[in-house]
Order: C-alpha cells, then sequence, then structure tokens
C-alpha cells in the first residue's frame, strides 16, 4: 500500500485496510501527521472525494468528531452530493453547531435521494432544542416521503407537540391508515394521537383493531372479537438508559411472546387516568390455549411511587423484568438523553450536584415518599428503595426479575435464557440470537465527572443500592469501579 500511495494510486479498499489496521494500533499523532496528505495526495483523483466523506463517517462513528469535522473540510463542496450533507450536519451537530448543522441538513434535502433522512435528522435536532412543533413538522415531511421506518414514528411519537400540531399529525396517520388498512402501526400512531386529543372513547377502539393487524401466524389464535380485553401477562419495568430497548426488541421476535410495538405506553406513571378499558384495549386477546404471552415496557414504572400498587391491582399474577445498570453511569447517560432529545440545558455535572445535594438533605422516609427532583436522574438509581416497593407490592416473589444489564450485554445467552425461563418458556434463546443487537445507545461523548463529584456521588449511590449488590454479586464490568 505505501508503493500504491506513492504513485498516488490508493483504492477505498486500501483505506478500511488501514483503518481496521489503526483500531488494533492507534497512534493519533500519525493519523494527523498523514491523514491529510493521505486523502488528497495518496488516493486516486477519481476516488478522493469519496475517500474523504468515507474517513469522515469513520471518525465520526468512532467519537472523533473534531477530526472528522477537519477531514469533511477536505471535500470540495460545491459538488457534494446530499449524503455528504447530511454527513456534515452529523458532525456538526455533535460540536454542537447547531446552526450550521441545521444549514447542512436543509441543504441535504434538496438531493431527492437523502430527502427522507435529512428531514428525519432536522427533526431530530429541532426536538434537542425544545422545538417540538418543529421537530413533528420535519418528521412529518420524512414520513410523507418514506413511511416505512419504524423509528421515525417513534421519535415523532415522543415530541410534546402543541394542541394545534396534533391535528395534522392525526390526519397523516388517518390517510395512511386508509392507504394500508393491513398494517398496524398507522392505526397504532393514530390511537396515540386520537387519546391525546382527549377522545378516549375511539382511541380504544382504534387500538383495539390495530391490536389485531400484523400478527402473522399469531393471527389464528386471536380470541373472538367481541370479549372485552385483557391486561398484558408481563411487563419490563426499567430502568431509563438501562438496555430495557434492546431486551424488548428482542423479545418481540419470540413466536409465543407479542410485544406493543409502542414499547412505552405510560399509563401506570402517566395516563392512568384514561382507564383500565384503554389499558386493555391495546393488547389482542389470544385464545388460552396458544401460550402466547404479550408486554409492554414502560423503565419509568421501576421508580414510580404509585406505580408498583396499580399494577397489581389490575394485573395480580404479572411477570415483571427490571434491569439495573451501574447506578452512576445510567444517571450520567439519563441526564445526556435529555439534554440530547429534549434540549435540556445545564451541564451534566451541575445537574447531578444539585440532585445530590436535594437528596442528600431528606431523612429515609421522607426519600421514599418523595416526588421529582430535577431530572430524576439519581432517583432512579436508588435501587433498594424501589425494588423494597414493588417487592411489597407484588403478591408472589416469583414475579420479579432483577438482571443486570452489565452482564445481559457482556452474556447475552445466559441472561436471555433467564429471562425466557422467568416468563414460562423455553429457555434457549439460540434461535434468536441473529435478533439481539444493542438499541438505543447514547451516541455522544462519555463524560468524566470531577473526581471530587463522582467519589461523592458513588459513595451515596453505593448507600442506596447495598441490598441489590449483594444479590448480584460482583458485576463482569464492576459496579463501582
Amino acid at each position: 500500500m505505501r508503493h500504491q500511495a506513492r504513485r498516488g494510486n490508493l483504492q477505498g479498499a486500501h483505506l478500511r485496510i488501514l483503518q481496521h489496521a489503526f483500531h488494533r494500533k492507534p497512534n493519533w499523532q500519525r493519523l494527523d501527521r498523514w491523514l491529510k496528505p493521505l486523502l488528497t495526495e495518496a488516493v486516486r483523483s477519481a476516488d478522493q472525494q469519496t475517500a474523504i466523506l468515507q474517513t469522515g463517517t469513520w471518525l465520526r462513528q468512532i467519537q472523533q468528531f473534531e477530526r472528522a469535522h477537519h477531514c469533511l473540510e477536505l471535500l470540495n463542496w460545491r459538488t457534494a452530493k446530499g449524503h455528504a450533507w447530511l454527513e456534515r450536519g452529523l458532525v456538526l451537530q455533535q460540536l454542537n453547531q447547531i446552526d450550521a448543522a441545521q444549514k447542512a441538513f436543509r441543504r441535504s434535502c434538496r438531493d431527492g435521494n437523502s430527502f427522507a433522512v435529512a428531514c428525519y435528522h432536522l427533526g431530530l435536532l429541532y426536538r434537542s432544542t425544545g422545538e417540538f412543533d418543529q421537530a413533528a413538522r420535519w418528521l412529518l415531511r420524512s414520513l410523507k416521503r418514506d413511511a416505512d421506518p419504524a423509528y421515525v414514528h417513534t421519535v415523532l411519537q415522543y415530541c410534546r407537540c402543541s394542541n394545534n400540531m396534533l391535528r395534522p399529525i392525526g390526519r397523516f396517520y388517518k390517510r395512511l391508515h386508509q392507504r394500508h388498512p393491513e398494517r398496524a402501526l398507522p392505526l397504532q400512531q393514530l390511537s396515540f394521537y386520537q387519546q391525546r386529543q382527549g377522545n378516549l372513547a375511539q382511541a380504544a377502539v382504534t387500538a383495539q383493531k390495530a391490536a389485531r393487524l400484523e400478527l402473522g401466524p399469531r393471527a389464528g389464535w386471536l380470541a373472538d372479537a367481541n370479549l372485552e380485553p385483557t391486561p398484558p401477562e408481563f411487563l419490563v419495568l426499567g430502568v431509563p438508559k438501562g438496555g430495557t430497548t434492546s431486551l424488548f426488541a428482542w423479545l418481540r421476535h419470540h413466536p409465543l411472546i407479542w410485544g406493543h410495538p409502542r414499547k412505552e405506553l405510560h399509563f401506570f406513571d402517566g395516563d392512568y387516568h384514561f382507564g383500565d378499558q384503554w389499558y386493555c384495549a391495546q393488547f389482542p386477546r389470544f385464545q388460552q390455549s396458544s401460550g402466547i404471552l404479550r408486554g409492554e415496557a414502560t423503565p419509568t414504572l421501576f421508580s414510580h411511587l404509585e406505580a408498583p400498587a396499580r399494577v397489581s391491582q389490575l394485573i395480580p399474577k404479572v411477570k415483571a423484568l427490571v434491569l439495573l445498570r451501574d447506578p452512576l453511569g445510567r444517571a450520567v447517560s439519563w441526564v445526556q438523553h435529555l439534554q440530547r432529545l429534549e434540549g435540556l440545558e445545564g451541564s451534566v455535572e451541575s445537574w447531578l450536584s444539585q440532585e445530590l445535594a436535594s437528596l442528600q438533605s431528606l431523612d429515609a422516609e421522607t426519600l421514599s415518599k418523595s416526588g421529582r427532583i430535577g431530572t430524576g436522574a439519581l432517583q432512579d438509581s436508588l435501587y433498594d428503595l424501589h425494588l423494597q416497593r414493588w417487592r411489597s407490592a407484588l403478591a408472589e416473589s416469583d414475579q420479579l426479575l432483577v438482571i443486570s444489564s452489565e452482564r445481559l450485554f457482556s452474556d447475552p445467552r445466559s441472561q436471555l435464557s433467564a429471562v425466557l425461563e422467568f416468563l414460562g418458556l423455553d429457555s434457549d434463546p439460540e434461535p434468536w440470537m441473529d435478533a439481539w443487537v444493542a438499541r438505543n445507545v447514547n451516541p455522544g461523548r462519555r463524560i468524566k465527572l470531577p473526581k471530587t463529584l463522582e467519589s461523592e456521588l458513588r459513595a451515596f449511590l453505593d448507600s442506596q443500592c447495598q441490598q441489590f449488590k449483594t444479590e448480584q454479586g460482583p458485576s463482569p464490568v464492576g459496579w463501582f469501579a
């Protein structure tokens, strides 16, 4: 390759080999010295634009955002296509250059090939700054061009839009249902927006219709449509940024599991006033002999004060799963999540400092009854407190399974086997292991807290997770390392 580089004849395949070699033995000083001459002199002139873009994408994916930005500046932007402008916008957004990122995404929209994806990222950008109506407009444009990606529908669902914005979104899903009456997703989303506009009776009817669509072979096990709907058999309770998205997505691949496509219904911790009938209508009713289990995952249930009693009242025999991650790493990730997706202002350090001071000032009884303080990041990590509340509410000890998020991702086969066994299914996960993927991972940089603050936070959280640490034993990556 050195010989080819001196002749200016390197190709894209050569660059991929160099990237793999760099991963094995990183040398940033050497990369910074040679990257520009490598891309502008060593690569064949006909391949330079592609090589620069591909290298910039690689640097972004390994979270070297400044280097990715400098790399992309080598492009000839007067002739750049839409996907190059899209990549530029992604890098600029990570560098918090919001206005410049917006301009890059808008430029990418001019290219029909990248229009839908660029609109989606503009929606994400506006959502990250708290401009939810504007975010929804761009997400709708993306879906009108390409309505297939489920993740775009999910992001739109989590935009806290004004009432005025709910109406055009509802009309969009009505039209989408008319074009695709066989699909469940348009009706599920339509039900959600009917609910948000206060039309609960119609929302329940729409949801019940949606629940009976796109069941595959399971459709043959549907119970009579006239029977009253019933609640699900299992719930994934939490925690936020603990891996619930990954676990629930995997469970939905099992032929004897029906998981709600919206995942988070927030009934027990937010929309409880909608009533049991509305909640039960979200789930298809199967014949009892089918053995099919139904479930949903709302990760904020775990720390909600009233959720345990509400769940045990409606679903007394529920099977409840909890994924618990290193409490400090989870809290940091949650604040970053709110910054990235909801425009939360202020640093991770300042939020956690304020919340720590507030929580330390409370006695044990007051702490157990306290509402959300700040972002709730630290409260969600008070594992012993929440576990005690759930164990007191559930009738039987075998109704709750607690697993370590670190173990799930370091040894997924054994942990997924435990989950299947807990649900009363064949415990061999092997037929569906290809579907196991880490999802909803924070794409930003991992931050380092000041050592004094980190020590204080770990000491406090350690005192609140003693029972859990004893039950779980040493984590494969170290809980409080």
